[in-house]
């Protein structure tokens, strides 16, 4: 399976966090804008105290805006 991010503009934490999961999950990603990759690598090293799962709901950040 492969998601293929070609027309992506704009993502949030939450998307991130799917996108981190999933290539996790041997999902392949394709045509990352740069600034995704980057952001999908800090959020994994932030998050690295285990499987990444993917979660709903919760709160904006500044991040996020």
């Amino acid at each position: 399976m492969a998601i293929d991010l070609k027309e992506v503009l704009f993502v949030d934490r939450e998307a991130v966090n799917l996108l981190a999961f999933s290539e996790s999950n041997r999902t392949e990603l394709r045509n990352w804008p740069g600034y995704i990759r980057e952001w999908v690598d800090r959020e994994r090293t932030r998050l690295d105290t285990g499987p990444l799962e993917p979660k709903t709901g919760g709160t904006v950040d500044n991040e996020d805006i």
